[in-house]
């Protein structure tokens, strides 16, 4: 869920807990699918003849070498005894499928249900119509998530492999947000109006590139008009893509939110209040706290952004840790199990523990404001 999970919890705390349960979670899947590539690259060595689809190594597997090969992977990771394997391996196979199938649509539903909520609440609860009842929101939201589906369904039919739409949806479109994102969080001059033209912007240019091979670059169409050749539609690299998404989303974000109004003053130290981000924010951060509070928040902002740094590496390591131990590289395991064992205690007591946690006193949401915080 990401960010949606994050807002769920009740104090920083928590959100530091829940970040810390996600990677841990993450390691299944790391494993698994290390696991699931070592079992295809094995098959493929005692079968040279036999050519595996990347996009299809899953079900290979499962149905060409769970019987022998993946027993005793379930029982190294899962500390299952052997015998245990031999008895249920049809269950095991079973319980695989459901797991993936699970695991699936948990994805589907979270992408899904975010994308409408940015509909209901960003779009048309705070543009359309703000005093909009809970019976609109939600005929609202069923609304959107159909659309999404059906949307989402029609450009599936001319996708040829997952890869394709993994590239755009995470390259493509995770470009197109960058800059709209990080200037919210740490430019108090940036707007509401530069978020969305820049996020749209975005977008827009990330799905024009697409559909530009959507049309002219798969295989159907250049079967149905053979005088053209793939040379005539050149596929973008995924850098290009990325570079050209999020540079014109940047541009437009900060050409915007100077040729428009700012956020009004109340909306800005009400976030602050509640935020304390770093970043430009000087002029709203005078007008809510004293020098001495504003020294603790820098100080504060300070730690977690050197505490970032060691977490990412944390991170890192922790899933490189899980794919080293599946394909049992035991030298680089050793490596990667003293870096965490030195930076695991240090993140403890220098990031977790010292943290407050007092929960923020309730104010009205934004929404409830008055209509001036939206002038």
């Amino acid at each position: 869920g990401g960010l949606q999970t994050v807002l769920a919890t009740k104090t920083e705390h928590d959100v530091r807990k829940q970040s810390v349960l996600a990677m841990l979670l993450l390691l299944l899947r790391w494993a698994f699918g290390a696991a699931i590539a070592a079992l295809a690259i094995d098959f493929t060595q005692h079968h040279p003849n036999v050519t595996v689809d990347p996009e299809r190594v899953v079900p290979f597997v499962l149905s060409n070498v769970v019987p022998s090969g993946i027993l005793s992977y379930l029982s190294f990771l899962c500390t299952y005894s052997t015998s245990f394997c031999l008895y249920t391996r049809v269950g095991y196979r079973g319980c695989i499928v459901a797991s993936l199938l699970a695991a699936a649509l948990t994805t589907f539903d979270s992408t899904i249900n975010s994308a409408s909520s940015y509909w209901t609440i960003d779009i048309y609860q705070a543009m359309i119509c703000p005093k909009a009842t809970p019976a609109q929101l939600v005929l609202q939201a069923r609304v959107s998530t159909v659309v999404i589906v059906l949307l989402g369904w029609g450009l599936s039919l001319g996708i040829g492999t997952i890869n394709r739409i993994w590239g755009f949806m995470t390259i493509a479109m995770g470009g197109g947000v960058v800059y709209p994102y990080f200037l919210s969080w740490y430019w108090a001059r940036f707007n509401g109006v530069g978020c969305a033209a820049g996020l749209c912007t975005g977008v827009v240019s990330a799905s024009a590139i697409f559909l530009y091979e959507f049309i002219w670059g798969f295989e159907y169409f250049l079967w149905s008009c053979t005088y053209i050749s793939r040379s005539a539609c050149p596929h973008l690299g995924e850098s290009h893509v990325f570079l050209w998404a999020s540079s014109a989303s940047g541009v437009v974000s900060v050409a915007v939110a100077w040729l428009t109004p700012p956020t009004a003053p109340k909306t800005l130290n009400t976030f602050y209040k509640h935020v304390r981000p770093p970043g430009l924010w000087a002029e709203v951060s005078h007008t809510c706290f004293q020098a001495a509070e504003l020294t603790a928040i820098a100080a504060e902002n300070a730690k977690d952004l050197g505490c970032s740094g060691l977490l990412l590496i944390v991170q890192v390591a922790t899933y490189v840790l899980a794919v080293s131990v599946v394909l049992k590289v035991w030298p680089q395991s050793g490596v990667l199990a003293v870096v965490l064992a030195v930076l695991l205690p240090a993140i403890y007591y220098k990031w977790y523990l010292p943290l407050d946690t007092q929960l923020v006193s309730h104010e009205p949401l934004l929404l409830d404001q008055d209509k001036d915080a939206w002038e």
